[in-house]
């Protein structure tokens, strides 16, 4: 797991952007036989026929790709980083691409299901002799592996995280660079937040939150003026008071269902007890002899090495448990081997269903399963103000793209 994305997907095509396909245009479209009621100055009943008069003679929208940034990063790992397996280069080039995207480019919620994405490659890299099977020892190996390319992979940006120029990244660094990461889980989480306030919190459909609808917000989900988040509060504590308001995007972003990590845990047992110093103090005097302290030191060795072997058990469990969710859901004939094919083509359609999920979460106002004349009006009101209601492909800007996305999936045959 990536540091900075822990908690968030919960991980662009791993590398590429995605181009938000739906599964089937036509099961996104409802067309009411009678008017509904005006919303804003676009009115119910011509919605579509506007929609499709604003898009005629545009391009089909062909996508942003990032295939040149991926080819870079591939070099790199070839140049670089020599021993790795086939997969564990690929994983790895993946990752740079991801980080490289989140320390460049302007972050919104693209960045969340990229990451989530990455979180899908990440356990098709598991597989380490790739056989199909992913078993205890590659389980805990790779979860070892995945930190390492993270901390060697941190070369690849040169002097951005070279603060000395000596070539090398030193702990100073490597701490920053950390850092520097996790400070971007924050203005990423915000997208989520802002979003998901305007698609609820909107009452008159015009693309911006009054102060009146803001405070009837807050209301709506129990949030006190006191208890709203302060100038300053971490990521965690603002998402902390907004869960029930953010939880429903971050998770239709995730390609996979969560796996139950309560249940997990109890299957592995507790951690070992550290020792208390005080059972040490064999004569009872209140202190330690240098004996008692010897023996003391022991058992505190002991224990740490026998809560790394429990860690490293727990989290080979969490990866067995994410790769039988993954074997139940992409395993296309049964035979509980998965092979690149199915790798390729289950992300594809978990993608094609995840993008469906998030387009009906952010604009089927009335949760109806179908983008009706009513909601095409509101996202045409959102889109002539500029507002980000209208960002349909979910990267932060609203342009002629996200308008042509959402005509392909409404009104396309």
């Amino acid at each position: 797991m990536i540091l900075w994305a822990a908690g968030v997907c919960a991980a662009t095509g791993c590398g590429e952007r995605s181009t938000n396909t739906a599964a089937s245009p036509e099961d996104a479209i409802s067309r009411p036989t009678e008017t509904s009621e005006r919303i804003g100055p676009a009115s119910a009943g011509d919605a579509f026929d506007r929609l499709a008069a604003a898009t005629r003679g545009m391009p089909p929208h062909p996508g942003v790709g990032t295939v040149l940034r991926l080819e870079q990063a591939r070099a790199w790992v070839e140049a670089n980083a020599a021993g790795l397996s086939a997969r564990e280069r690929e994983v790895r080039a993946q990752l740079l691409v991801v980080l490289e995207s989140v320390l460049s480019e302007r972050l919104s919620i693209e960045h969340v299901n990229a990451i989530s994405e990455f979180e899908a490659l990440e356990l098709w890299g598991r597989d380490l002799d790739g056989d199909g099977i992913l078993s205890s020892a590659e389980a805990e190996v790779s979860e070892r592996r995945i930190q390492t390319h993270i901390d060697e992979s941190l070369g690849y940006f040169g002097c951005r995280f070279d603060a000395d120029g000596d070539g090398l990244i030193s702990d100073a660094e490597q701490a920053g660079a950390d850092q520097v990461f996790r400070d971007t889980l924050g203005p990423m989480l915000d997208t989520v937040i802002d979003r998901m306030q305007l698609v609820n919190w909107d009452q008159n459909g015009d693309g911006r939150l009054s102060e009146r609808e803001i405070e009837q917000g807050h209301a709506s989900l129990g949030i006190k003026q006191e208890d709203r988040p302060r100038d300053g509060a971490s990521a965690s504590d603002r998402v902390g008071v907004y869960r029930d308001l953010v939880g429903p995007l971050l998770e239709s972003a995730r390609l996979f269902e969560r796996i139950d990590r309560a249940a997990v845990r109890a299957s592995i047992g507790p951690s070992p007890p550290s020792p208390r110093r005080d059972e040490f103090d064999l004569d009872g005097d209140g202190r330690l002899s240098d004996s008692e302290k010897e023996l003391f030191a022991g058992a505190e060795a002991s224990w740490r090495e026998a809560s790394r072997a429990h860690r490293s058990r727990l989290m080979g469990a969490y990866v067995l448990a994410e790769f039988s969710r993954a074997r139940e859901v992409i395993d296309a004939d049964g035979d509980g081997v998965l092979g690149d094919s199915e790798w390729s083509t289950g992300i594809s359609d978990l993608r094609a269903q995840r993008d469906r999920r998030l387009f009906l979460l952010l604009y089927d106002s009335d949760g109806d399963g179908a983008i009706g004349e009513p909601e095409v009006a509101r996202y045409l009101n959102a889109y002539d103000a500029g507002s980000l209601f209208a960002d349909v492909n979910l990267d932060g800007r609203v342009g002629t793209d996200d308008i042509l996305s959402f005509r392909d999936r409404v009104l396309a045959p």
